[in-house]
């Protein structure tokens, strides 16, 4: 019973099928026969979104079981409850984490913005998806299952650079969604009301070709400032770079060397960022796409008595292109004169 529970001293983990406990028969148990197992369960049972969505304090469960975690990108799997979406938001902007969540299955964009404007939330920490939800291969068990985008846009997130958007980018591993297997495609004009709804959808055909990608790479803000999904992934990067890197900070004291000492880290991770463009002004690539002060005009007397030392970095993203236009002039009456690119 112990190394089916808990495996043989490393060389074998727990079992990932059974859970063994001690019976009460008397007879030696039979190591050599070969038993069909019966009437499992996948320990589903009974869970819900509240339960995925779980409780904070001193025993923390669900969601909450990621604070001070380091995650940057979460996603409750399958659920769908807007009753969820507020808590996912506020938890995701207190931790920096990007939470990625979808409507209930087929549910359509009309009901999927109303489910968005119903639910409150407003806020660059929470990415929600259409209820057009996808299918893969399961080939342990030789069938199709079907779960939520949500699953797969959280998935490729995580593992996209923070200063990229996965707007237009493959999708791996998804076989069909709800609306290719009826071979409806999204209209323009639906893709521009997901855009306005602050939604995002997985569609099988982007701009990029015929696979299955994001549309709109937009959070849930209103703020077109803020509503990329890179503006998320690129300050939560940055906040929990600083807070890593700067941790030591506190306790020492504050001397001009330590003002300069920790600027110059500052600098030096920029330009960095900068050089391996993550950051940057496009029309103006010579210059520093950032600026870090801490000095005696943002460090006043009157804060630095009461142990503050602040620093004011001011730092500008590299956009991501949303919409590609060209204009063409073209006929048997058109001169060209050639541009130079810069």
């Amino acid at each position: 019973m112990n190394a089916v529970n808990n495996g043989q001293s490393g060389l074998r983990g727990p079992s990932q099928n059974v859970i063994a406990t001690l019976g009460t028969s008397p007879n030696v148990p039979n190591l050599t026969a070969t038993y069909q197992l019966s009437g499992g369960t996948d320990g589903a049972a009974g869970v819900s979104d509240n339960t995925l969505l779980g409780a904070d304090g001193l025993v923390r469960s669900g969601m909450y079981a990621l604070r001070k975690s380091g995650a940057q990108v979460g996603n409750l799997i399958d659920c769908t409850s807007q009753n969820t979406w507020s808590a996912q938001l506020a938890f995701g902007l207190q931790e920096g984490i990007y939470f990625h969540g979808a409507n209930p299955a087929g549910t359509s964009i009309t009901d999927s913005a109303t489910n968005l404007a119903n639910s409150g939330v407003d806020g660059y920490g929470f990415m929600c998806l259409v209820g057009d939800w996808t299918f893969f291969n399961d080939t342990v068990n030789g069938v199709q299952r079907m779960v939520s985008p949500a699953t797969y846009t959280s998935a490729l997130q995580a593992a996209t650079s923070p200063e990229q958007s996965i707007l237009n980018a493959p999708i791996n591993g998804i076989i069909a969604t709800q609306s290719s297997l009826q071979n409806l495609t999204y209209s323009d004009a639906e893709i521009a009301q997901c855009s306005t709804s602050r939604l995002d959808v997985v569609t099988l055909g982007a701009p990029a070709g015929s696979i299955f990608a994001c549309r709109t790479g937009q959070n849930a803000s209103s703020n077109s400032a803020t509503n990329g999904d890179n503006y998320t992934r690129m300050t939560n990067y940055i906040a929990f770079t600083i807070a890593s890197a700067f941790g030591y900070v506190p306790g020492k004291v504050q001397t001009i060397n330590l003002r300069r000492n920790v600027k110059g880290a500052m600098d030096a991770f920029f330009a960095n960022l900068q050089t391996n463009n993550m950051i940057g002004n496009v029309n103006a690539p010579t210059q520093p796409g950032w600026s870090v002060e801490i000095d005696a005009k943002n460090n006043p007397f009157s804060q630095v008595a009461l142990g503050y030392m602040q620093a004011l970095v001011k730092v500008t993203y590299l956009s991501i292109v949303r919409y590609f236009l060209v204009n063409i002039e073209g006929g048997q009456t058109v001169t060209v004169t050639p541009v130079q690119n810069p």
